[in-house]
């Protein structure tokens, strides 16, 4: 499976069961961090068990943003067994 979503300025990409969200800000800051977890939490990106943020394309990135980053991956999937 291979599905590509284009937001705005995020690319998401799904291969098998891995999901690749690269972000094409220059300079990612506190304005862009709600919006950025916005996009994640409407596409259920942290339902996921892997996930990959590729940030290449920032020159820059506050301590906000990175904050949301790591939220990303303190956020673990809740897994219900019956």
């Amino acid at each position: 499976m291979n599905i590509t979503l284009l937001i705005k300025d995020y690319k998401i990409q799904i291969v098998y069961d891995i999901v690749i969200v690269t972000v094409n800000i220059l300079v990612a800051t506190n304005r862009d961090a709600k919006p950025f977890w916005d996009v994640l939490e409407s596409k259920a990106i942290l339902e996921w068990d892997k996930v990959i943020i590729d940030i290449s394309a920032c020159t820059f990135i506050d301590s906000t943003f990175m904050g949301i980053i790591v939220r990303v991956f303190n956020v673990s999937p809740v897994i219900t067994v019956n």
